[in-house]
Parts: structure tokens; C-alpha cells; sequence
């Protein structure tokens, strides 16, 4: 009964110590922005981008363009107070059919996917 004690006291021990790894190695995610424009990922020749923090936000946001890269179409988002975000097609096409006017009210949250920023649509 002594060794079981022992080994469940080191088991958990173990799992106590894996934890506090984990929660060392969740970091917030912080997402580049030049201005007010939100940059698609860490361009390092961009000297005055600043870093906001990726804490899911409520806005009205509207459509304002689309741009074409090598691989992927982005979409671009204006915010009323004048801050532009990126999305992602594939992201953009879920909200479409919820857009009244161009414009969708809700909270919003960001992704990295491969090292690439992305706004997401979180819901009402």
C-alpha cells in the first residue's frame, strides 16, 4: 500500500509540473498592426508596426475591398472607428450571407494559421 501511495504521489507531482509547463508555454496572441491597419503577418521591414493584443472585441465592422496575393484572397473589414482588419477568404465566406449592407455587428476574434493573422467571426 506504501509503494501505491508513493507512485500516485509522483504521478501527480508529474502532472502538476506538466501544467504549469503548458500555462508557461500559452502566450496572448499579439497581432501586428501598422497604424490602423492590421498587418497579415510579421513583415520585418515595416519599422513603425506596433503590436495590439488579440482579446476578442464587439464591433460593427463593413466591407471595404479584397486584394489578391500569390496564393490566398483577403479580404479587408473597416472598423466606424476607422481601424482595418484582414480576413481571410475562407472566413469571409461564412459571414457572407449574414452581411446587411456590407456591414455585420457581432464580436470578433483573430487566428493565426501558418504564421498569416486572420479577423474571425465569433458570433452575435
Amino acid at each position: 500500500m506504501d509503494i501505491l501511495l508513493k507512485r500516485a504521489v509522483l504521478i501527480l507531482d508529474g502532472i502538476i509540473k506538466l501544467n504549469k509547463n503548458l500555462n508557461k508555454m500559452k502566450k496572448e496572441l499579439l497581432i501586428p498592426f501598422s497604424g490602423k491597419t492590421m498587418l497579415g503577418k510579421f513583415y520585418t521591414w515595416i519599422k513603425n508596426k506596433t503590436f495590439k493584443s488579440g482579446i476578442p472585441f464587439y464591433d460593427t465592422l463593413e466591407y471595404t475591398d479584397y486584394d489578391m496575393g500569390s496564393r490566398t484572397l483577403t479580404v479587408y473589414l473597416k472598423s466606424l472607428n476607422g481601424t482595418t482588419y484582414r480576413m481571410f477568404y475562407s472566413e469571409f465566406n461564412k459571414i457572407l450571407p449574414q452581411l446587411i449592407e456590407g456591414k455585420l455587428s457581432g464580436n470578433w476574434g483573430f487566428r493565426n494559421h501558418a504564421g498569416h493573422f486572420t479577423l474571425t467571426y465569433l458570433g452575435k
